[in-house]
Parts: structure tokens; sequence; C-alpha cells
């Protein structure tokens, strides 16, 4: 909302289409399952509207697949494409436009990658070095046109918060059994998120950085956002759900773990509002 782009709405549709993946596993009727794989399936290729790499979203569901589920998760995938594609055919074809800093050519960066194709791999992880700290940084706020950063203090409260959120599920799950295959199915995930950063990369490489430099121009810390978000599924693909035998128990551990989520999220927007108001004031009196 900050930036006035489609961020805030792609990061609502990255969680949607996460809690529609996970939800569609754990009901037991079949149209249900149906509709939260359709569901899921929409919101990721909107996701992939917004940033092509995105698309390989689209390949979340394939993780927690299993006899029981191949069509859903078929459903999900095919979903994902469907609206990807209508959006490129009539959204992104009739408006094409060419706004590639100065000397920036596509054509001419592909010829030049066809030529040098370690280059880009080299490219890649010069950014990571140059501004790998600058993009973290951005990933929580970096305000205006990214020339007003937060405080110091701001962002180390971020980071520790959002990792808190993060370990929060596995607590919760302690008592599950572990699933099958579980280490190949959170490598397919890390494979998942690696091909959409190096994705990312790539776009930016050939549409926005002049043909033959040694880092890539143009990436943005929040370009990464969607992507982090898929790292919440990780204790799901290592844990099976299953019901509790002691019901009182469950609920216990689910009402507890609420509380404490959505304390985190209040303390986390209680203080991004603190902090831009401190940014704000620095700037203006």
């Amino acid at each position: 909302m900050g930036s006035c782009s489609q961020d805030g709405m792609v990061l609502a549709l990255a969680a949607l289409g996460i809690a529609c993946t996970l939800n569609g596993l754990r009901q037991s009727a079949v149209w249900q399952k149906y509709i939260l794989a359709c569901l899921g399936g929409m919101a990721f290729g909107c996701v992939a509207a917004a940033k092509a790499p995105y698309l390989v979203m689209a390949c979340v569901p394939v993780l927690f697949m299993n006899r029981d589920n191949v069509k859903y998760v078929i459903t999900s995938c095919a979903m994902s494409v469907g609206v990807f594609s209508i959006w490129v055919e009539c959204g992104i074809r009739p408006v094409l436009t060419e706004l590639a800093p100065q000397g920036a050519s596509a054509a001419g960066q592909l010829s030049f990658i066809r030529e040098h194709p370690i280059l880009l791999v080299e490219s890649i992880f010069n950014s990571l070095e140059t501004y790998g700290n600058y993009l973290v940084n951005q990933a929580i706020g970096v305000l205006g046109w990214l020339d007003l950063p937060l405080s110091s203090g701001m962002y180390r409260f971020a980071t520790i918060l959002l990792g808190c959120t993060f370990v929060l599920p596995f607590l919760c799950m302690r008592s599950l059994k572990t699933r099958e295959k579980a280490a190949v199915r959170v490598c397919g995930l890390v494979l998942i998120m690696l091909a959409a950063v190096a994705g990312i990369f790539m776009a930016l490489y050939v549409t926005w950085t002049p043909v033959g430099k040694n880092i890539v121009d143009g990436v943005q810390g929040r370009y990464f956002l969607p992507i982090v978000m898929l790292g919440t599924l990780y204790p799901f693909l290592w844990k099976q759900y299953e019901m509790s035998e002691d019901i009182q128990h469950s609920k216990k551990h689910d009402v507890i773990a609420n509380i404490f989520a959505n304390c985190f999220v209040v303390a986390f927007m209680v203080c991004c509002y603190a902090a831009v108001c401190q940014a704000l004031s620095y700037r203006y009196w």
C-alpha cells in the first residue's frame, strides 16, 4: 500500500493460495476440496500475472501430492496456468511498452547470455553480494522512492518477530508424525523458491540491465516477499496433519497458538506505525 503498487494485493493472494492449499488437505468433502483447489490455483495464477517468475509457485500443491489427491493437485495447477495464460494474452500483450533504461536491450542481452552463460550466474551472485543487506531491509520496508530507511532497531525487531512467527507452527506440531518422504517434499519447496528467485534476477537482467553489465539492475527486496511466504509451508511438509485423540488438549494448543500469532501481528503493526511516523518526522520536520 505504501508504494501504491500491486504488491499489497500480490501478498494477499500469495497468502490466500497457501491457505487454500493447506486447508484443502484437511477437508473431507470432495466438493470442498475442488473449490479450495480452484481458489488456490486462481490465487497463484494472479500472483504470477504480477511477475512471470512467480508462475513456479503454481507447483506448490504438487509438494503435497499423494494417491488420494492427484486430481485436486492437477486442478489447482491447471487453474494457475489458465489464469496466467489469459492474463498474458489479454492483459500484457496489448499494452507492451518500452520502459528499459539506456543501454538495456532484451534482444542484445539474450544474445550476450547465449555467448557468455557463466556471466549471468556471476552477475546474480555479484548482485547478492553487493546489495544483499539492502534487499533484506527493502523486504521489511524502505519508504519513499527507496531512499528513506527505517531505524536499525526496527529492522532487528522485525527480523526477530518474523522468526518467532515462523517457529510457532513447529511448537504446535511436535506430537504429529513425520510426513512420508518429508525430505523430498522439503527439497522440492527449496527448488521452487530458488527457481523463483533466479527467475526474477534473470528477467531483470534481460529487460532492465545494460548489455554485458556484471550486476543485475532493478532488483528490489519486495519482489521476494511472495517467495519468502512459501517458507510457511515447511512445517506442514515435514509433519503430517492428523486429528489428535485428545481433542481438548489439541484445542488448547490451537487456542494458545492463535493467541500468540495474533499478539505478534498486533505488535508488528503497532511498531510499524511508530517506525513510519519516526522516519517521516525525521524527513519532514
